[in-house]
């Protein structure tokens, strides 16, 4: 059994109560759906491979792109699709975002820098907005998810910290750096952000000790999520500054049921990423 429980304004918690077999999500950031710059043929490949895979998404920010509003400094007419200058411009948005998404099991989006400008200088909350037609947890900006796990081996939680991200294009430390100083003082297995459209992972140990003082590690899986959004070539936002091209996709993260002690004390799941094709 699978379930979502939201516990506070910026946590939640995804129950599994008979983890028998594998579980995959599919995470993505920065799809920016209603730009003419959005891959959306990628963004169909990645949401048909999901349900393929019986995978639930989960989207960290930026779904929107939201930046022809009448009050938005980066408003670029040429970027206009031709049908958005036939509609009302944020009506519009939503219902390419919800005719895209309606066919695939979406269960998380929180907001991200693009969301919460529109709130800021339209009062227009686009992400509850499609919560409206699509049921799924609206996160905020930064938030933990608790994964929790239970078979008849014991119990499991795996912790997961995302910030949607901070900064600009950060092109020679790929925004590593804000990584590092996060896991200084946030204590989650996974920490992932987006934001500026970079592309990695690493992982990292750290040591601690059970409460009997037996040593053991624990791994920490870091995540730059990437984007859907490629604004190469043509005038704009992105070629007034340079901005390198961009790797499209997401990642696979699948929990495999699996007693071992290392990468926790006692654990009875271990979990690994893959890109997206």
């Amino acid at each position: 059994m699978e379930y979502t429980q939201k516990i506070k304004k910026d946590v939640f918690r995804l129950f599994h109560d008979d983890f028998k077999q594998p579980v995959t999500y599919l995470l993505i950031s920065d799809i920016h759906i209603d730009s003419k710059h959005c891959n959306l043929k990628k963004l169909k490949n990645d949401l048909e491979e999901a349900k393929s895979r019986n995978a639930k998404v989960m989207i960290f920010g930026d779904l929107f792109d939201a930046m022809q509003g009448r009050n938005d400094k980066r408003r670029f007419m040429m970027d206009l699709k031709k049908n958005d200058l036939e509609r009302s411009y944020f009506n519009g948005i939503l219902e390419t975002a919800y005719n895209i998404l309606k066919d695939y099991d979406v269960i998380f989006i929180s907001r991200g820098n693009h969301e919460t400008s529109v709130q800021k200088y339209n009062d227009i909350d686009l992400i509850e907005l499609l919560q409206d037609k699509i049921p799924f947890a609206v996160g905020s900006y930064r938030g933990f998810i608790s994964f929790s796990f239970k078979n008849k081996a014991g119990k499991s939680r795996i912790i997961l910290y995302y910030n949607h991200g901070s900064g600009g294009l950060a092109p020679m430390t790929m925004g590593v750096l804000e990584h590092k100083r996060t896991s200084i003082w946030v204590d989650a297995d996974i920490i992932i952000s987006g934001h500026n459209h970079q592309n990695w992972s690493y992982e990292s140990m750290r040591v601690s000790i059970s409460s009997a003082g037996n040593l053991f590690f624990k791994k920490q899986t870091h995540l730059k999520m990437s984007t859907y959004k490629q604004e190469f070539f043509g005038d704009g936002f992105a070629a007034e500054r340079n901005w390198q091209p961009s790797v499209l996709g997401g990642y696979w993260l699948t929990f495999v049921p699996e007693r071992t002690t290392e990468y926790g004390a006692k654990s009875i799941v271990r979990w690994k990423i893959e890109r997206t094709d």
